[in-house]
């Protein structure tokens, strides 16, 4: 038998498990779209079919099955709705769920994921809020009961990708989660029942910025809350992300702060610098302690610390068109405006600039600008940093897109021209710029700092990522090390089918 048929097998045996016995009782609205809007639950009073308010729905492969698309692209169906019933309204103990793949289209105030609002009445209204994409729930026309900028950085739905969501109301309070994991909760506010239609995407006669757009699949009410073994037993279904090694060649500069401020690229295989991009402190000294992988450069953390750091220009540092700039950081401060790590920008010449936004509506978000030849500075922009925490962040310039990862996973992007300007003055600052110094500088850990003139795609950056939490650096790591061996699947998929049984038993009970 063949892997991909052994899969799809346990995946339905799990997938029966979920709802054999009396764990199907509890699940009174289920929408599979199997190809069908149809409500397939067998525990609710009624068939609370879908309808699109315009276009037609359309499928494709999801989670178990197939998924509909919201999509305000002509044709499409962007609001799906269902008339009111008894089903649809929350009970004292209650459980919405779902497995949904934003697009990047979802970037609004709120993306009207699923509600029971605006339409007839206003009872409970789901929504991926603010830029983050945070689980947002309110109730009873004006209650915010979970706010989607609460629970940072946990508390954030990611785009172009499948997670697992839920809310959960248990009489006590109102937690949010995402992949199994607890993001947010809050305390509980009863729901009121009444007339009115629920609607996917969105509940007004025309699409705006609070549309929901993306894939949704397996969409269920229960009446009852649910428990984590169940919500992890789910997401496990999810297949795990793709990764792949960094590339075997590209590599220009690269510090790994265990004990000095050298620039260790040389000795690997990988590098093409031309230059040793020893870095000289601007003020104060280099002094190290315990980092994510050996030691880690204090950067104005504590009294004689160095605030800022150089290195002369070089070719290494007029970086091409395309590179990557990738880093782990530990931030000590966060209220500045800006915390400057990477930069090739100065006073009359500019080039890139990675550092650490916290302006212009982002909070504490990667950020990396990139100058081109005719003086556009296009910016990407994502993800929150949390004080006092290990993060990874890289910034990939790939020719089209500027794109800014968090801990894995890309967080925001930007097209540019693929120009990019050329410093011919200036070196490379870390901490600030070289030449033109400030007062918005990074404060905080800085490890393992690798500088690529090739755009690592986002299978590298999330496999350096999981590499850098079990201690290895961007290149100093013990040979192959699959971080998601094939058997690894079958193993997800038999966690889940472990959980749902016994949340399947525990219903029966």
């Amino acid at each position: 038998m063949s892997r991909t048929r052994a899969l799809a097998g346990l995946t339905a045996l799990v997938w029966g498990a979920v709802f054999s016995g009396a764990a199907a009782g509890a699940v009174v609205t289920q929408y599979s779209f199997e190809n069908n809007l149809n409500d397939t639950a067998a525990a609710g009073v009624n068939a609370d079919t879908l309808s699109p308010w315009s276009g037609s729905p359309s499928y494709e492969p999801g989670i178990v099955g197939q998924a509909v698309r919201i999509d305000t692209a002509a044709g499409q169906a962007w609001r799906l709705r269902a008339t009111d019933s008894n089903d649809l309204d929350l009970a004292s103990n209650w459980t919405l769920e779902a497995f949904v793949n934003p697009d990047v289209n979802n970037t609004g105030e709120w993306d009207r994921f699923w509600c029971k609002w605006g339409d007839g009445g206003n009872y409970w209204h789901w929504a991926f809020r603010y830029a983050n994409n945070g689980l947002d729930l309110y109730l009873n026309g004006s209650v915010n009961a979970v706010n989607g900028a609460s629970g940072l950085p946990a508390n954030s739905v990611p785009l172009n990708k499948w997670s697992h969501v839920a809310l959960v109301g248990d009489g006590v309070t109102i937690k949010g989660y995402i992949n199994g994991n607890e993001a947010v909760s809050a305390p509980y506010v009863a729901p009121a029942a009444g007339a009115g239609a629920m609607n996917f995407g969105n509940f007004d006669g025309s699409t705006n910025d609070n549309q929901f757009t993306g894939l949704v699949d397996e969409a269920l009410i229960h009446n009852t809350n649910v428990d984590t073994a169940y919500l992890q037993g789910r997401a496990a279904l999810i297949p795990p992300p793709p990764v792949a090694p960094p590339p075997t060649t590209g590599l220009v500069s690269y510090w790994t702060f265990d004990g000095n401020i050298n620039d260790v690229a040389g000795a690997f295989a990988e590098n093409v610098g031309t230059a040793a991009d020893n870095l000289t402190p601007g003020d104060g000294s280099a002094n190290f302690e315990p980092g994510q992988i050996g030691q880690a450069l204090r950067v104005g953390v504590n009294p004689g610390d160095t605030t800022h750091l150089s290195a002369p220009v070089s070719a290494d540092v007029q970086l091409p068109p395309v590179y990557t700039i990738e880093a782990w950081v530990k931030p000590s401060e966060l209220a500045d405006s800006w915390q400057r790590l990477v930069l090739n920008w100065g006073g009359a010449e500019q080039a890139y600039h990675f550092a650490i936004r916290n302006n212009s509506g982002f909070a504490n978000a990667v950020s990396l600008f990139h100058e081109e030849v005719g003086g556009g500075q296009p910016n990407a922009n994502g993800g929150t940093l949390l004080l006092d925490a290990w993060h990874h962040i890289a910034g990939v310039a790939d020719g089209t897109n500027l794109i800014v990862y968090l801990n894995g996973e890309p967080v925001g992007s930007m097209p540019y021209d693929g120009t990019i300007n050329v410093c011919a003055t200036e070196g490379l600052g870390i901490g600030d710029s070289a030449g033109a110094l400030s007062t918005i500088r990074y404060n905080g850990l800085l490890d393992d700092l690798a500088i690529w003139l090739v755009p690592l795609t986002e299978e590298q950056i999330r496999f350096q990522y999981q590499q850098g939490l079990l201690g290895h650096g961007a290149l100093t790591r013990p040979g192959p090390e699959p971080i998601i061996p094939e058997p690894a699947t079958f193993a997800l998929a038999a966690v889940a089918l472990s959980s749902l049984a016994r949340y399947a038993r525990r219903r029966r009970e």
